[in-house]
């Protein structure tokens, strides 16, 4: 990764960590898990989160353009 794609992917987490502060349930929920999130940040990358009372639990990122199973 060079230091232009490094910057882009922490630029898109302040975004989301920027989102997700005030609108903690704006990502869609899984439906097998439904206290677990998913949030698209960017063609490459998603977050998958929890929200627990007043605190939101980053649980993994994910790469899109792997499988993920």
């Amino acid at each position: 990764m060079d230091r232009k794609e490094v910057g882009m992917f922490l630029l898109d987490l302040r975004k989301f960590e920027s989102i997700v502060k005030k609108f903690p349930y704006a990502y869609p929920s899984s439906p097998s898990a439904p206290e677990i999130r998913q949030a698209v940040i960017s063609k490459h990358n998603s977050v998958v989160y929890q929200v627990d009372e007043s605190t939101v639990r980053v649980l993994t990122i994910l790469d899109n353009l792997k499988d993920n199973e």
